[in-house]
């Protein structure tokens, strides 16, 4: 019932990316991402979706292009860099991700054109004693016919934990 990745048992995918990323300056990046995703569902299992009101079309597999362009943002952030790689120690402010997906329908064979916006702030919150709390504010929002495959699915906990959020 509860899960921590989405349900993709019943369907192999196949995925291809290209990026480019660039840092501006220590805690500013922007990243763009080509990625192309088949999913094929194992078995006889048949993919539906309505194309328009006056048809269905029934498949047995589908195929996302998408372009993405991320920004990330945080001030003040601070960095152990070794040889070849380096990991962030954070910052003391809050950090800002924004994220544009453009989907292409009929541009290498994607069955999809959909817009995904996403933003994201996280802030790291120290406490007196050895206790450090993540906060993590997320929304975004999804325009056109896209398959639920392609949304971020949101781990049963932090589900549950919006839920009671939003009743109060």
């Amino acid at each position: 019932m509860f899960r921590r990745n989405p349900a993709t048992k019943l369907n192999t995918s196949e995925s291809q990316k290209a990026w480019y990323e660039i840092e501006w300056f220590p805690g500013l990046s922007n990243k763009v991402t080509f990625t192309h995703n088949e999913f094929v569902p194992i078995g006889d299992l048949d993919i539906s979706y309505f194309a328009d009101d006056s048809r269905t079309v029934i498949k047995n597999n589908f195929t996302t292009t998408s372009v993405s362009f991320f920004t990330r943002f945080a001030y003040r952030e601070k960095f152990v860099a070794g040889k070849v790689d380096r990991i962030s120690l954070g910052s003391d402010y809050p950090t800002i991700q924004v994220n544009y997906t453009k989907g292409f329908k009929g541009f290498y064979e994607g069955d999809f054109n959909f817009d995904k916006l996403s933003i994201r702030i996280d802030d790291r919150l120290k406490t007196r004693t050895f206790w450090l709390y993540v906060l993590v504010l997320s929304a975004g929002r999804t325009w056109g016919k896209s398959p639920t495959l392609c949304w971020k699915f949101i781990p049963a906990t932090r589900l549950i934990f919006m839920i009671m959020l939003h009743l109060t």
